[in-house]
């Protein structure tokens, strides 16, 4: 409870929730149904119920609604559950998530289609190739792949504070 409370006051000051929260973006209501769907998943494995399978479903699905970033929280569970849980009772429902992530995201296709008239709606493919080939990133960008991680890691302490990150990677070593 008290680590709840903390985590609560940490997360409403950091940068990114500051910077975000003043704006009419998707990325602090995805955030909170992807930590919905992470809660659901630890709850899950700690006390074996099936209303905490419900409750993650609720925090990917919602997330995954709401905006495209929703659909990267089925990676890390799913890589997590392969890796420490392999064999376990809930095999069968995480598994089920790349299912339904594939019927989400077509879902989310059509609605492009009717929207646009276009299956990927409004160039969706070639922007995806268009970031995808680095020989053009880079030549527009001056992208290379180590200007991206210091970008990331600048990232992640601009908008997370060193001390959130410092906290966060002695938790996750633990």
């Amino acid at each position: 409870r008290d680590v709840a409370f903390l985590a609560g006051i940490f997360a409403s000051i950091t940068p990114i929730f500051i910077y975000f929260g003043k704006m009419p973006v998707h990325e602090p209501v995805v955030a909170a149904f992807s930590l919905l769907a992470f809660y659901g998943y630890i709850k899950l494995l700690e006390t074996q119920k099936f209303k905490y399978y419900w409750l993650f479903l609720l925090g990917f699905i919602g997330g995954s609604l709401v905006n495209w970033t929703g659909y990267y929280v089925v990676l890390p569970i799913i890589w997590h559950y392969l890796l420490f849980q392999k064999g376990k009772r809930w095999q069968l429902q995480i598994l089920s998530l790349i299912p339904i992530s594939i019927v989400l995201f077509s879902l989310h296709l059509l609605h492009l289609k009717i929207l646009t008239g276009k299956l990927l709606g409004c160039g969706i493919l070639g922007i995806f190739l268009d970031r995808f080939d680095p020989t053009r990133t880079q030549n527009v960008y001056g992208y290379t792949l180590q200007k991206y991680i210091l970008r990331e890691l600048l990232y992640i302490r601009i908008y997370f504070t060193l001390i959130l990150s410092i906290l966060a990677g002695i938790t996750i070593l633990q």
